[in-house]
């Protein structure tokens, strides 16, 4: 069980009727575990990480990146709270009798805090707050014991903003795996799920 794919059924759940059916064959595509090709801002996302993973690693960059400023400010953030970088992490979770494997990578943590880098070109679409109730920190704090709170930081290249979130604020992720199970069984996708997400 991945934050992707609870992002992407969460998605689908709250999708208008204008989007519902490009949002459910998203969601299938997810649920079937079909690679999609990377779009420009999932590229773009990836390269302003490997941005601050370069500064805050001492690796040279290039000093005219039009995203240096907003880098640089996250990577000052990470070296003063960071060890890790791209924690691998799993752990079993039992919801309702079943048992499943969480998993995810996180960007960075350090001292019981979990950084997550959020690039956003347009930051003209976003909203603090917008991650109040993501699935991401959710299923990351289920899956890291000794974390309390987690920290997105978003930014556009330039800007730099922060949403920060404590376990106990947050609804327990096993609340929406059990409303997940539930769904994918009311609409005879169960035996999808089970065949395409088995721990081998």
């Amino acid at each position: 069980m991945s934050h992707s794919l609870l992002s992407s059924w969460e998605y689908l759940y709250k999708a208008s009727d204008e989007y519902y059916t490009s949002a459910y064959d998203s969601f299938i595509k997810t649920l079937n575990r079909i690679a999609s090709e990377p779009t420009p801002a999932m590229m773009a996302g990836r390269e302003f990480e490997q941005l601050v993973s370069d500064i805050a690693s001492g690796r040279p960059v290039d000093a005219t990146h039009k995203w240096l400023f907003g880098a640089n400010d996250i990577a000052d953030i990470i070296m003063d709270n960071c060890t890790l970088e791209q924690a691998r992490v799993s752990k079993e979770m039992t919801v309702n009798g079943t048992t499943y494997l969480l998993y995810g990578v996180l960007d960075w943590i350090g001292g019981g805090v979990i950084y997550d880098i959020k690039f956003k070109q347009n930051l003209g679409s976003y909203n603090i707050g917008d991650y109040y109730d993501n699935t991401q920190h959710r299923i990351y704090f289920a899956l890291v014991d000794g974390a309390d709170t987690f920290v997105y930081l978003i930014s556009n290249g330039r800007r730099v903003y922060r949403e920060t979130y404590t376990r106990q604020e947050c609804r327990p992720i096993e609340q929406t795996i059990a409303d997940f199970e539930q769904w994918l069984k009311c609409y005879n996708l169960w035996d999808v799920y089970t065949a395409k997400w088995i721990v081998k």
